[in-house]
């Protein structure tokens, strides 16, 4: 009967500890907007072998067809939280 107690306190600490982790991130997001924009002026000055490189440290996937180009793969934001990165 006491575990079936502990469940939802369980989850309810669960769940308070994924909102407090989505107000960072919120918080967050201009200081994300800054790094954003200083990755992509850097980016214009790494040649191919560079870019390539930092592709495969984030775990992206790049495919070339003659016509077509699909990026995939997750960027993890923190952990236990990831977003599915598709273009």
């Amino acid at each position: 009967m006491n575990a079936k107690r502990a469940g939802p306190d369980v989850q309810k600490t669960e769940l308070e500890t994924q909102i407090m982790a989505s107000w960072d991130t919120v918080i967050n997001v201009p200081n994300l907007e800054r790094f954003v924009e200083l990755v992509r002026r850097k980016l214009t000055t790494l040649d191919f072998e560079a870019k390539r490189v930092v592709l495969d440290m984030l775990g992206i996937q790049v495919w070339l067809d003659d016509e077509n180009m699909e990026i995939t793969g997750v960027l993890s934001i923190t952990d236990g939280v990831t977003l599915p990165v598709q273009l």
